[in-house]
């Protein structure tokens, strides 16, 4: 005869985790769901919250098994707002599989309680790409090192399984999740690479945790096989039997690696004379992003030109400044509207100072903020919406654009040159005004995927692509002022649904890209 499947409960069930576990070990196991959310196609779902004990208690009656998955996962929260399902919610958990007998509870731990360790932590994410293999194999019983009050409140999940096992013989297995998505393409950096693990493995990974004999209290990563990855996977193999067998490697496009432009090489010269230095040879130019909205151009001819040069550090700056405004060598700058992201109130001063022979384009606002800084007018240019400019190799015609209402006059430029044409949409909602630059047939677009405060959604980034049909597009106007989180990811597989010719070029601060692009 048969003995019955073991019934588990799925704490946080409505979640991310609880959508894949459910839909896949039921043929294991009979299902007991719990959450405070509804959970779909469940409707005979518990509803209840883990701090609320007789909900539990009536949750736990007969169970052989607890998948604790509910909590708070947003890495920006503050203690308040951790400690009462972080923390006091996975207390009332323990104690109620104490009280009802239950001896094996799998909590969901996270990377995030040793991120701190990894080699990539305080990397640019175009250094991460120098990364292909990690040396690094850390162990899960390094030295815990969390990156955030969400990190610290897994921490003090694990120590709580330690407690129970010891004190009262409940027993545990702690699993430091990576990153859960079905497809490792749309991870976006060799960090999170490193960091997947997929449907498949993350099921075993669960299987293995309930049917793990001989445990006390063991800590266990869960990733995939990754050749990216910087955990050390024998103790799930030591301990439980997990062996995953996927790598975020296999998974990953072609068209997603080659999206990111390569880091630029190594060399001794601090970046104001590296950018002075950098070589072009005859109808080529080379792009450098400068980060934000950022970016300076030297062609061919000699001409240097940066184009809304945000160097200045703020407090709330995500990224440090490449270089000071000092050093940066540039004679003509563009600047597309007033924010202080664009028309850097303290550099663009400086770079006047320092370099007396640049000069200035920028529409009518800008032009009076620039002289209120001490920018003498004759420096500069007014340039209005289908207007051009001529600097000796490139023709720059300015191209309307929609942002808030604090800067009327935003503006994008076309820069037209023998390596091409480039357009540089500023900061803008996604409108038809932008399609002013069909006209110019651009090689490549510029264009904001961060979706708020006046600019269009990454989604909308990308259908201004498919609009414009450019050789290659560079998002930009992520990462520096606001947490990327899944931006640059949504861009892509936005721009694969509705623009596949179109080749994306992902460029953090640093990297560098030649100009006529060479598209495969």
């Amino acid at each position: 005869m048969l003995s019955a499947k073991k019934l588990v409960l799925i704490t946080g069930a409505a979640g991310k985790v609880g959508r894949v576990l459910r839909d896949e070990i039921a043929q294991h196991y009979r299902l007991r769901l719990l959450d405070i959310l509804p959970v779909p196609e469940a409707p005979d779902a518990i509803p209840g919250d883990i701090n609320d004990i007789g909900q539990l208690d009536k949750a736990m009656d007969s169970v052989d098994a607890v998948i604790h998955l509910a909590g708070n996962s947003n890495l920006k929260a503050d203690f308040d707002g951790l400690l009462h399902n972080n923390i006091k919610g996975t207390y009332q958990v323990y104690e109620a599989a104490r009280r009802n007998g239950v001896k094996r509870i799998v909590f969901a731990s996270s990377n995030h309680t040793v991120e701190n360790h990894s080699p990539l932590r305080h990397l640019p994410a175009w250094k991460e790409n120098e990364t292909s293999a990690s040396t690094v194999h850390l162990s899960p019983h390094a030295t815990v090192r969390p990156d955030s009050l969400y990190g610290v409140s897994k921490v003090f999940g694990e120590a709580l399984a330690r407690y129970y096992a010891d004190a009262f013989g409940v027993t545990s297995v702690c699993l430091r999740l990576g990153s859960v998505t079905p497809d490792a393409a749309f991870l976006g950096t060799p960090r999170a690479w490193g960091l997947w693990i997929s449907n498949r493995d993350l099921c075993e990974l669960f299987r293995c945790a309930i049917e793990a004999t001989n445990v006390g209290c063991a800590i266990v990563y869960g990733c995939s096989a990754n050749t990216r990855r910087w955990w050390d996977l024998r103790a799930g193999l030591e301990l439980i039997g997990f062996e995953p067998q996927d790598d975020s490697e296999t998974m990953i496009p072609r068209w997603y690696t080659h999206a990111i432009v390569p880091p630029a090489p190594q060399y001794p010269l601090p970046w104001g004379e590296r950018l002075a230095a950098l070589p072009v040879s005859g109808g080529h130019a080379m792009l450098v992003c400068l980060g934000q909205s950022g970016f300076f151009l030297k062609t061919a001819d000699g001409l240097c030109l940066a184009i809304d040069p945000f160097l200045t550090v703020w407090p709330d700056r995500l990224q440090a400044p490449l270089l000071p405004a000092t050093d940066l060598p540039a004679d003509l700058i563009l600047v597309t509207h007033t924010h202080r992201d664009h028309l850097d109130v303290q550099a663009l001063p400086t770079i006047a100072q320092a370099r007396p022979q640049a000069r200035f384009i920028a529409p009518p606002t800008g032009c009076e903020k620039l002289a209120q800084l001490g920018v003498s007018p004759q420096r500069v240019t007014i340039l209005r919406p289908g207007e051009t400019h001529q600097s000796s190799s490139a023709t720059i015609t300015a191209i309307p654009a929609r942002h808030e209402a604090t800067a009327p006059d935003a503006q994008g430029y076309v820069i037209r040159a023998p390596h091409g044409t480039l357009y540089h949409a500023g900061d803008t909602e996604y409108d038809q005004c932008l399609l002013n630059a069909h006209r110019y047939q651009p090689d490549l677009l510029l264009v904001p995927i961060n979706g708020r405060k006046g600019n269009m959604t990454a989604e909308q980034a990308a259908q201004l692509a498919a609009d414009l049909a450019p050789r290659a597009v560079i998002p930009m106007h992520y990462g520096c002022l606001q947490p990327r989180a899944d931006l640059l990811d949504r861009f892509l597989s936005a721009l694969t649904n509705v623009a596949p010719v179109v080749r994306p070029a992902v460029m953090e601060p640093g990297a560098i890209l030649q100009l006529p692009l060479s598209v495969p």
